[in-house]
């Protein structure tokens, strides 16, 4: 007999996403799940996910799944970090799945890959490398085991340097991929760094990733002007891996200033233009309308959370239901998907793009709206920013053939707001409610002003 379940999941598992709530009880049982014995001296959350059934009869199918990254403090006076990757189930559905789990893995598993599921809490935990639908990671990520599949390329300085490997996890999202830093050092002089390249890894094939990365790599070798990507080196298919060459540099939020702004920004421009107006190859789509979907739900639930924000939201959706632009009046073509300042590297004269995981077709105001508003939260003086951003449009506008509406930019900045404002409640920031205030002034101040669409 189904069990149905009245009350609302997300209420269940709100005290989830409260690391003060979590931090002793993952306190409680920190040998099992982490090995060693240690006080936890912080918990953040890096990733959320809720899966949600709407019928009142699959609401407990509902689960939750996050990525507590947490600092511990050792016996031995040290800090060590420690990613866990955790769900949450109801009404006990977590040990169903805990076993079924258990009677299709791999029974040699060492120990500490091995899930364990904490019955008084409902949770299924994964201590990292450990990920159930990536399972290459701990290959990946042990500095002897991943050198029998580096490949040929990163071995021609011969074995000697292949001594001494240290992988440094940048970028995890669970059960989906994981970015790895790989510095190759010198055995009798570990501080020395003779080469770095990358690992991207993923739970299912991406040859298509690796296409996409090698023809925008030979493009911008053409781009008379100083705008680079990582060169790819090689795809394993038995890894689910892409290998890519390092590159030098530091990121563009940490050099750009106001002198040397106008050049950076003309320089991203061109980047973003250049892949815009690229034939590189995607199999995803996304549209005005799926936005709004979004962002409907987003506002729902930034609604609940707080309430003084419900209202403004409500004109805000009203007035973005009434202003969506035209998915014709733009071609559709090749975007970014999550182009943000975090994704480029730069010295003083290039800025190399990073991360074309998330390229689809869409609208290309999307990616100019995601750059700007993340522009936003730079630590300049507001002058500053608008500066930035003013420069960067201007000259996204001379390198592309569409129109540039600024009624169709603001609407997508105001997604993008969305979006950025719902992480910084997700991983519970300190900074969400001037994030949120932010976000209401540039609605007030932009051509989606809800006093001035009060009847949108």
């Amino acid at each position: 007999m189904t069990t149905m379940l009245q009350t609302d999941p997300a209420s269940i598992f709100e005290k989830f996403h409260d690391p003060l709530w979590v931090k002793p009880q993952l306190q409680a049982r920190l040998r099992d799940l982490v090995g060693f014995e240690g006080v936890i001296q912080h918990c953040e959350i890096s990733y959320v996910h809720y899966k949600r059934y709407l019928k009142v009869q699959s609401r407990h199918k509902s689960f939750l799944s996050l990525c507590y990254d947490l600092s511990i403090a050792d016996h031995h006076g040290g800090i060590r970090s420690q990613k866990l990757f955790a769900k949450a189930y109801l009404n006990n559905r977590g040990q169903l799945e805990f076993h079924r789990i258990v009677q299709k893995g791999n029974p040699h598993l060492p120990q500490e890959q091995r899930p364990l599921y904490l019955a008084d809490l409902d949770m299924i935990v994964w201590r990292f490398p450990a990920d159930p639908l990536l399972p290459q990671l701990p290959k990946l990520l042990d500095p002897q085991q991943v050198l029998q599949y580096v490949p040929q390329n990163y071995r021609s300085e011969g074995p000697r340097f292949l001594m001494r490997i240290t992988p440094q996890v940048i970028h995890y999202r669970p059960e989906n991929r994981c970015t790895i830093r790989y510095d190759l050092l010198e055995p009798q002089r570990s501080s020395r760094r003779v080469q770095t390249f990358f690992a991207k890894t993923f739970q299912n094939q991406e040859k298509m990733i690796f296409e996409r990365m090698e023809m925008l790599w030979n493009i911008f070798q053409h781009v008379p002007c100083a705008i680079q990507a990582p060169k790819p080196i090689a795809y394993d298919e038995n890894l689910n891996t892409i290998w890519q060459d390092g590159v030098s540099g530091l990121p563009l939020g940490q050099i750009i200033n106001a002198s040397n702004y106008q050049s950076f920004m003309a320089l991203t421009a061109r980047g973003i233009a250049t892949l815009q107006q690229s034939p590189l190859p995607t199999s995803y789509g996304v549209s005005s309308q799926d936005h709004l979907i979004e962002f409907k739900k987003k506002s729902q639930k930034l609604s609940q959370v707080y309430p003084p924000g419900e209202q403004v939201l409500k004109s805000i959706e009203k007035c973005l239901e009434g202003l969506a632009p035209l998915d014709s009046t733009r071609p559709t073509c090749i975007i970014h998907g999550d182009f943000h300042i975090g994704q480029l590297l730069a010295d003083h004269t290039s800025v190399t793009f990073f991360d074309l995981d998330e390229c689809m077709h869409g609208d290309p105001l999307q990616d100019v709206a995601n750059f700007l508003v993340d522009l936003q939260f730079l630590n300049f003086p507001p002058d500053l920013r608008q500066q930035m951003s003013q420069s960067f449009v201007k000259a996204y506008m001379s390198l592309v053939p569409w129109e540039v509406s600024p009624q169709a930019l603001d609407w997508h900045q105001a997604i993008q707001f969305t979006n950025k404002v719902y992480r910084s409640f997700v991983q519970r920031k300190p900074s969400f409610e001037d994030d949120f205030d932010r976000f209401i002034r540039f609605v007030e101040t932009s051509s989606l002003s809800i006093t001035q669409h009060e009847s949108c």
